[in-house]
């Protein structure tokens, strides 16, 4: 009340002196007694932009959908990702993963799986040794999807081991030799300790003759391979992993289908790209020819498509590809059937072509211009008989210890050398006096009939002739003509001629032990065994082997060296 009277004399009293209210000047109070109208609001803020999103989604994958006509069809991804350009194959069709790794096949399941060519940089599940990179169909009028996982891998740099025969069949006491080679690959590996390994074998992991009887077939094989727990181990299939008692080459091998998978199939280590050939066609009932029919040639000529001319190639088979030469030059494709001179044809326009073989329980190497077939010995050697035979020792045919081959690849650079089992790396030929042999009948074979005497004589015949005095024979195991050999005695260099005889220590260790047994037997002709002779007969001869890569290998050799099994033994 007070307040108003005092506002109305003040106005007044401006009124009177010719002032307006206006000119009066504006109070808090006075806006909260009289706002009036208000001054119109400020134009908002503009909003800030949104902070970008620090892990946005991906696009979902495209779910695979059969493509019509398609009985097969799936994807192949990596770490939830499809993998674009990944081949997949059923053993007759071949095509590529698109760009969300999703592939579709016409398939007509003749062979039942499909798998992938598990390409370089990338791994596969591995069950133990088995990588998985296969999966079996089995209903033909059914569409299948069938999904591949890959993980990815650094292969810049790796080594592959590759097995020759091992015909575990529970005979010549193969169940305790067989243990002494895993542990050999086990310290080999660990030896190596941080480097990437991965294995072959090729063929005859098994032997059919002995399924039944003595209770060994592909179940008890796998078994006693998964000893190798984490190498992962690539098949191939020989003839005694084939039924006998068929004739069709595809019934033939279906007990091997069902347990270790394709008989041929490929994939991919790093820059090098490895084919699984099954060079086995069988026409009969337990009856076969070491070559590749139209059908699988096919196949290859598809998948090779894939591949550029100057990738190294990775060949495995089980029969040998080339002839069993005395020389290198010798050298010629084994079987003369069109699609096995469609394959040579085909492998020739490729830079770099590697043939690991076996079946002959040999150990011997072919170069070949672009093509180098490396005959890669024997996990059992002779079958595990001159192991059984001469505890302490395991030679094949030929004298070469068992063992198999270590392949080292760094990028596109490719070397090799033989392991042989219970010998270091550093050993790599043995060494033999002429002057102390004595492989006579009557030394070696009393025991034996006229006509196993006769049979010894006539495979040990080069030794029983009288040889020169101080005579030095050398074997150098996986010898190929870029080694060079040099012995010296007494400083000064020694002749080296090479010569094709039987290997005398096979000879006293198995074949003269088997005839003595009047039981039958087998040796073979080396082509790696050198001789030098001596000025003296208790000279020590210093003898240097040269690897083609350089690698040297030595023995100072003290003679006179007894020439008996207990020699040469390594455990």
């Amino acid at each position: 009340m007070k307040l108003r009277f005092i506002l109305t004399a003040l106005v007044i009293g401006l009124t009177l002196a010719g002032c307006t209210p206006d000119d009066l000047p504006q109070t808090d109070t006075e806006e909260e007694v009289n706002p009036g109208t208000p001054d119109p609001e400020p134009d908002p803020e503009p909003e800030p932009d949104p902070e970008p999103d620090p892990d946005p989604q991906p696009d979902p994958e495209p779910e695979p959908e059969p493509a019509a006509g398609s009985t097969v069809y799936g994807k192949v991804a990596s770490d939830g990702k499809g993998v674009a350009g990944v081949v997949v194959s059923d053993g007759n069709l071949v095509t590529v993963t698109d760009e969300h790794g999703i592939y579709q096949l016409a398939s007509d399941k003749k062979h039942g799986y499909v798998f992938i060519s598990v390409p370089g940089g990338y791994e596969v599940e591995v069950d133990s040794v088995f990588p998985k990179f296969y999966q079996y169909v089995t209903n033909p009028s059914k569409v299948e999807r069938v999904d591949f996982e890959l993980a990815p891998t650094n292969q810049d740099s790796f080594n592959l081991l590759v097995f020759g025969d091992m015909h575990l069949s529970n005979r010549n006491n193969d169940h305790i030799q067989f243990p002494r080679f895993v542990n050999d690959v086990k310290d080999y590996m660990q030896s190596k300790s941080g480097e990437k390994f991965y294995a072959v074998t090729l063929g005859d992991m098994t032997d059919n003759r002995y399924w039944t009887s003595h209770d060994y077939f592909f179940d008890e094989y796998k078994e006693d391979i998964r000893t190798l727990d984490g190498l992962p181990i690539f098949h191939s299939i020989g003839n005694h992993d084939h039924r006998r008692d068929v004739g069709d080459d595809l019934q033939a091998s279906s007990y091997y289908n069902e347990h270790l998978g394709p008989a041929y199939y490929s994939f991919n280590l790093g820059q090098v790209h490895v084919v699984v050939i099954d060079n086995l066609d069988f026409t009969a009932a337990d009856t076969y020819s070491g070559r590749i029919n139209d059908e699988q040639f096919e196949w290859l000529k598809k998948d090779l498509a894939y591949v550029p001319k100057d990738t190294p190639l990775f060949v495995t088979m089980h029969a040998s590809y080339y002839k069993y030469p005395k020389t290198t030059a010798e050298a010629v494709v084994k079987q003369t059937n069109q699609a096995t001179k469609n394959l040579n044809a085909l492998l020739k326009t490729y830079q770099d072509v590697h043939i690991f073989s076996a079946h002959s329980h040999l150990l011997w190497n072919i170069d070949n211009g672009n093509i180098f077939e490396h005959k890669s010995g024997a996990v059992c050697a002779a079958w595990w008989v001159c192991g059984y035979l001469s505890p302490g020792i395991n030679l094949g045919k030929d004298g070469a210890p068992s063992g198999y081959n270590v392949v080292t690849v760094n990028g596109k650079d490719i070397k090799w050398h033989y392991k042989a089992t219970d010998y270091k790396t550093t050993e790599q030929f043995a060494t033999y006096d002429r002057n102390t042999m004595d492989l006579s009948s009557n030394r070696r074979v009393p025991n034996a009939n006229q006509n196993n005497r006769q049979k010894y004589e006539a495979e040990a015949s080069y030794w029983l002739l009288k040889g020169e005095e101080n005579e030095v024979y050398i074997n150098v195991w996986n010898w190929d003509p870029e080694w060079k050999i040099e012995v010296k005695e007494n400083y000064f260099r020694l002749d080296i001629q090479q010569v094709t005889v039987q290997d005398p220590l096979y000879l006293i260790t198995t074949i003269a032990k088997r005839y003595n047994e009047n039981d039958s037997t087998e040796g073979e002709k080396s082509y790696t065994i050198f001789k030098v002779k001596a000025t003296a007969p208790d000279s020590t001869l210093e003898i240097k082997v040269t690897d083609r890569f350089g690698n040297v290998y030595t023995e100072s050799m003290k003679r006179p060296k007894a020439f008996e099994v207990e020699t040469y033994k390594r455990y």
